[in-house]
């Protein structure tokens, strides 16, 4: 009569391996327990304070520009200086109402698969707001431009996406893009050097129209036509974007 298959010592086998799970768990706990957080919390509570600073003087600002702008003429809102005016003062609202704290998630993942144990973070906590301020040069000299009207969609993260490559690639920091007033400015040389910045002059302008999410108007300065300012937001897309959109290459 043949003797059924003794199965103690696979019993035993299959049940080790669980309880080294559930003590893996534990240990796990255990090292969390004793992570000293101090240091993320003192961060994250600088990030909430720097959150509620960005809209508080976004607020003064934004009170103080729209006394400027009521107290100049009909005529001045209307010219091209009031209108550039107005779409400033509509970027600046937008920060009236941004809300930056914190809600990202950020894990620590514990690799298994090699020989030891690796831990990485997941997640990549970033602000949510990249626009860059300044304030416009109101007595600037005057530089003949030609505006060109159109009607490029973006959706708001590709927009902001793009004022996030321009912002990288400052004409302070040795890149070629402004952004204020609403619009990502194009000069032809970086500010690398002091004659640089001196013969450095805007090539053009693309401006943004945060509410329809779009690029509604596209500003040439002289010697310069819509194509050249078509292929520097081909090159701009390609960065931010990993693709074209709407720029055209000329070559």
């Amino acid at each position: 009569m043949p003797r059924p298959p003794k199965t103690t010592a696979l019993d035993e086998a299959l049940e080790k391996p669980h309880t080294a799970r559930q003590d893996f768990v534990q240990a796990c706990a255990d090292m969390l327990a004793q992570r000293d957080l101090r240091a993320v919390e003192q961060a994250l509570a600088t990030w909430r304070q720097s959150a509620e600073a960005v809209q508080k003087e976004a607020d003064v600002v934004y009170d103080d520009a729209q006394v400027y702008g009521d107290n100049h003429s009909a005529h001045w809102q209307a010219a091209e200086h009031g209108q550039a005016f107005a779409t400033w003062m509509g970027e600046l609202e937008l920060l009236t109402d941004f809300d930056g704290t914190p809600t990202d998630e950020v894990r620590m993942a514990v690799e298994l698969s090699g020989s030891l144990p690796r831990a990485d973070l997941e997640g990549d906590p970033r602000p949510l707001c990249r626009l860059s301020l300044r304030c416009l040069s109101w007595g600037s000299e005057s530089v003949s431009t030609q505006t060109h009207h159109v009607d490029l969609r973006y959706t708001k993260a590709e927009l902001l996406l793009l004022f996030d490559q321009a912002t990288k690639e400052d004409v302070d920091r040795g890149g070629h893009y402004d952004c204020r007033g609403g619009a990502i400015h194009i000069w032809s040389h970086p500010w690398t050097t002091a004659a640089a910045r001196y013969d450095s002059a805007t090539i053009g302008a693309l401006y943004v129209n945060w509410l329809e999410e779009r690029i509604d108007r596209i500003e040439t300065d002289e010697s310069f036509d819509l194509a050249d300012l078509l292929h520097e937001l081909a090159i701009l897309e390609d960065k931010a974007l990993g693709e074209t959109k709407h720029g055209v290459y000329r070559w």
